[in-house]
């Protein structure tokens, strides 16, 4: 796969993330809380409706709510959830990165973090993403969007095929 391809690829997966974790909703709150209003829909009756009459259904779409659980700001991200409510569909913990062997890791504070939501009932009927970032820690310090790590992980349809499987595994064993 050439550099062309890759840097495509990656400038889709950029705007994927804006679009899926970065729309702010109108609501006030205190951090980034998105709706994702594209795909996800839910369809639900209301029976008293402008253009409905007495006693007929009409299908209303209301947008699913989520909230970003960054690993630095979890107080933040569990105030949110609080403030949503019900109305949550959607949960994108903050992030999966890399060791210095270029190995993706979960660190233990998301880890911990999740298991106590799980426990708590707080993830019951939601749906959760882990975020993957091309961020590696090196011998001394880090090396933040790592473009050399995009390369080697997703450089040809093999590396992208196991690093796909990488991932699948590691969400697998949240």
């Amino acid at each position: 796969m050439n550099k062309k391809i890759i840097n495509l690829l990656l400038s889709i997966m950029f705007v994927f993330n804006i679009v899926g974790c970065g729309i702010t909703s109108n609501e006030e709150t205190t951090g980034d809380v998105f709706i994702i209003q594209e795909k996800g829909v839910h369809e639900s009756s209301h029976a008293e409706s402008a253009n409905s009459t007495e006693g007929s259904t009409e299908k209303v779409s209301t947008p699913d709510y989520g909230v970003w659980y960054p690993y630095w700001d979890y107080d933040t991200a569990t105030q949110e959830m609080d403030q949503i409510g019900n109305r949550l569909n959607t949960i994108c913990f903050f992030a999966a990165y890399f060791d210095v062997n270029g190995k993706a890791f979960i660190p233990e504070d998301t880890k911990n973090t999740f298991t106590e939501l799980t426990k708590s009932g707080k993830l019951h009927g939601k749906t959760t993403y882990l975020t993957f970032v091309n961020d590696k820690l090196l011998k001394k310090g880090s090396s933040l969007k790592d473009t050399d790590l995009l390369y080697d992980l997703i450089g040809d349809s093999k590396k992208a095929m196991a690093h796909a499987d990488e991932a699948i595994a590691l969400c697998k064993n949240l």
